[in-house]
């Protein structure tokens, strides 16, 4: 039986679409390419969300792939690409509270920087969640089987009691593997509502 939901936060519970973001910069097609790969698509970028890198590191080694009037542009990226306002999922906060009142416990998974404490509070329906697991806390990200493992110690729960809501394919594979059942989010609220159904959530459709 599913006593848990747990969601993702980028692509689940707000948007997450770094073009859009560079794209504030007003910066030319060429800058607005370079700044994309060497910032969002870089490894640190990665390793920022493992935590096994300072803020301060991270920055110092896309500074040496850009020129310098893309600095300030990269640094407004590292240290708060969150601060303008969100963009919420479609219907994704009425789901989640009517999950709650139904009687589930909610929780976020995400791969994230530590940053994400500082944001929490402004996420969509951030007061309903029982937990918060960032993977910059416990050097781990998904798809690896131990962040999942890690998960279930954290807050004392099963996985085969678990429902798992990610945008991203890999990562509901991963969670398939270690005992979850789940569902890929595409933005559709109206079929994730069916899923949920069909693992046998009391939800309306």
């Amino acid at each position: 039986m599913i006593r848990n939901v747990v969601c993702d936060m980028g692509g689940v519970l707000i948007a997450w679409d770094p073009p859009s973001i560079v794209n504030r910069f007003g910066l030319c097609a060429e800058d607005a390419a370079k700044l994309l790969r060497e910032v969002f698509q870089s490894p640190e970028w990665t390793m920022q969300d493992r935590g096994v890198i300072p803020q301060e590191e991270i920055l110092s080694r896309m500074y040496r792939r850009l020129p310098p009037h893309l600095h300030k542009a990269a640094a407004e990226c590292v240290y708060g690409w969150w601060k303008p306002p969100f963009t919420p999922m479609n219907g994704i906060e009425n789901l989640l509270r009517e999950l709650k009142q139904n009687g589930y416990s909610l929780y976020i998974l995400s791969n994230a920087s530590r940053a994400l404490h500082e944001y929490f509070h402004r996420l969509p329906a951030s007061d309903v969640f029982s937990g918060l697991f960032v993977s910059a806390d416990y050097g781990l990200l998904k798809p690896e089987q131990n962040i999942f493992q890690k998960f279930f110690e954290t807050f004392q729960i099963r996985p085969e009691e678990c429902f798992f809501i990610d945008d991203n394919p890999m990562n509901i594979e991963a969670a398939f593997m270690v005992g979850m059942q789940g569902s890929v989010f595409f933005g559709d609220t109206a079929r994730l509502r069916r899923e949920l159904i069909e693992a046998g959530v009391n939800v309306s459709q």
